[in-house]
Order: C-alpha cells, then sequence, then structure tokens
C-alpha cells in the first residue's frame, strides 16, 4: 500500500504515493524541505496505523513537529507507533538496520543517509572505503525494502564537486533507488523533481505547518 506525501501533485506524480518495496530518494540543499517531507510521511504513516522506524543521523528530529502534523489531521495525540532511532557514527547507522526488524516497520525513514560517511571519510585517501561501506549500506536498505514489502525513505544532501552541484554520493543513491524527489528553491517559491524509470516531471510547492503544500498559485 502506498503512503500519501500530503502533497497532491507530488502523489500523482508518483503514481499514487510512496511506493513499497522500493527505496524513495528525497534530496536537496538545505532549507528546501527535505525533512519537512519525510516528516509529514511518517505522520500520514501514524494516523494510518502504521509503524515508523525513524532513523536521525543529524540529531534534528523533532517529535513535536510530527505531532504538529498528526494534529493537523485531526487524530489523537500519540506517537506511539513511531520509533526513533538517534546515529551518531556510520557504524550507529548501519546497527539501526539490525535493530529494525523487531520493531516490524511499516515504513523506514533515513534523515539524512550519507552525512556521516562523509564526515567520517573525508580525506581523498579514505574515498575508495567511504564509497564502498555507503554502497554496502545501499544494498541492505534495499534488501530490507525488498524482504519486509516497505517504503524506505531517506533523505540526501547535495554538494559541489569539481565546480559541479550534484547529489553526495549519486552513484550509489541512483543504482538503489526506485524513485527520486529533487527539492530546490527557486526565485520567492520552490520547486521539485520526480524522477522515475523513463519519466521526469516537477511540481511546485510551499512549506508550511503541513509540511510540503500545494502553492496557491503558480510559481
Amino acid at each position: 500500500m502506498m503512503i500519501s506525501t500530503g502533497h497532491e501533485k507530488l502523489d500523482s506524480l508518483l503514481g499514487g504515493g510512496v511506493r513499497p518495496s522500493a527505496i524513495t530518494d528525497i534530496y536537496g540543499a538545505a532549507g528546501t524541505g527535505k525533512t519537512q517531507l519525510v516528516k509529514r510521511i511518517a505522520a500520514n504513516s501514524v494516523v494510518s496505523g502504521k509503524r515508523v522506524f525513524f532513523v536521525d543521523t543529524t540529531g534534528k528530529f523533532r517529535p513535536e513537529r510530527v505531532l504538529e502534523m498528526v494534529r493537523d489531521q485531526n487524530r489523537p495525540d500519540s506517537l506511539d507507533s513511531l520509533y526513533v532511532m538517534r546515529a551518531t557514527s556510520s557504524s550507529e547507522q548501519s546497527d539501526a538496520l539490525r535493530a529494525l526488524e523487531s520493531k516490524e516497520p511499516d515504513l523506514v525513514v533515513v534523515d539524512s543517509a550519507s552525512d556521516l560517511y562523509s564526515f567520517e571519510y573525508g580525506r581523498e585517501a579514505q574515498s575508495a572505503l567511504k564509497n564502498s561501506l555507503f554502497m554496502q549500506y545501499m544494498h541492505e536498505l534495499s534488501s530490507i525494502a525488498l524482504r519486509l514489502g516497505i517504503p524506505v525513505i531517506i533523505t540526501n544532501v547535495i554538494r559541489e564537486f569539481d565546480g559541479v552541484v550534484r547529489e553526495n554520493l549519486q552513484p550509489a543513491i541512483r543504482q538503489f533507488t526506485h524513485a527520486r524527489i529533487g527539492l530546490s528553491k527557486v526565485g520567492t517559491g520552490f520547486v521539485g523533481r520526480v524522477m522515475l524509470p523513463g519519466k521526469t516531471a516537477e511540481f511546485a510547492y510551499v512549506l508550511g505547518p503541513a509540511g510540503l503544500c500545494e502553492p496557491t498559485q503558480r510559481i
């Protein structure tokens, strides 16, 4: 069963929402709404009675924000089905994969997927090791999505490489994800790009209390 993003146009472009048995990648610069979007998806899952396993690698997770989104849908003030694990190293991030299956989740969220790997293996001499470890991590995530038949969502940052701005650790991300959602600020508004096999489309959005919302007018 697909899970709604809370944004009607985005759901339509994704074919109904976030797909099970696959990884969805949400990436963009700071302030474009990546974390807001995954929190809204987590809130939608909680509201529908699903169990959510949320891996926070940045230390920025705030349960009250998810609770605000749950209340926005006029549901009881409870996050009992939301399990949050704080990872402070790439090894802890990897260990979370072995802890999550005992929680029998219906949705897994990793916010953010690549930050800790880039921080710990930042020297040029460590590049091959970083790529190898991250590739292994993404493979394990993909296996979990397929084995449990659930959606897995990751967020990711963008970085500048030789004067070109692109998604961090992009080769591994692209190899293991089914859908990619790029978020960006354009002028005074925001534009998202959905990339599926054989299909690319854009949507406009604004950031509000409910997360990513439909704009009141075209951007």
